[in-house]
């Protein structure tokens, strides 16, 4: 995935570089569209799509980049790591979100998950005021499951911008910090790649037969 994301990222700086010229005369609707034939056409067309979503695909680009190589690292550690023996540990799960809830009321719980051969609960989720672009699953709480201890949390409005930019990079991405029409906008950008690469192979295919 990080290697296509890389050629996807090229094909848009080659995009930008070749049609630098045209992007801010697009952008103000002064470019003049006329039939000249399949190839001016195939290309008026590729440069108009390419100019229009430029922003979009960086962003997913980008994030998608972000994506990929943290997965691959993670993948890296855990490689070689072997799990411990498990734990036979009883807990209640509603008692424990009870008590985090009840001491940040302004917290909405969205995920609990316990680690495998853990008897730690992570709680994930979100603070009511942050923005929807966080995420729903950026804050959390680790409990220990025995004890009912905050063995530790993550509060993202506290987190550096840097790290802030790493954890919105899941929700940039797929767009699932928005409604549906978000959700629907960001389908259909997404067919934009598609629809890219064959306008760009037709234009390659006219002028390689010139």
């Amino acid at each position: 995935m990080v290697v296509i994301g890389v050629l996807f990222l090229l094909s848009v700086i080659t995009g930008f570089i070749i049609y630098r010229k045209a992007i801010w005369k697009t952008i103000r609707f002064k470019t003049v569209s006329r039939y000249r034939g399949k190839a001016a056409f195939y290309s008026s067309l590729h440069r108009n799509i390419g100019v229009w979503t430029l922003l979009f695909n960086l962003l997913i680009i980008a994030s998608g980049l972000v994506l990929s190589i943290t997965i691959a690292k993670n993948a890296i550690k855990t490689s070689g790591s072997k799990p411990s023996t498990s734990h036979q540990v009883d807990f209640s799960l509603d008692s424990i979100v009870e008590r985090v809830t009840r001491s940040n009321p302004e917290f909405e719980v969205h995920l609990v998950r316990i680690p495998a051969y853990s008897h730690t609960v992570k709680i994930s989720g979100r603070y009511k005021n942050d923005p929807a672009v966080y995420g729903d699953y950026a804050s959390y709480f680790l409990i220990n499951g025995l004890s009912k201890k905050t063995e530790n949390k993550q509060v993202m409005s506290d987190l550096p911008l840097a790290e802030k930019l790493l954890l919105m990079a899941a929700p940039l991405h797929f767009g699932n910090y928005g409604g549906i029409f978000l959700k629907i906008l960001y389908c259909f950008f997404g067919i934009v790649p598609a629809i890219l690469s064959v306008t760009g192979f037709l234009i390659w295919r006219k002028r390689s037969r010139v």
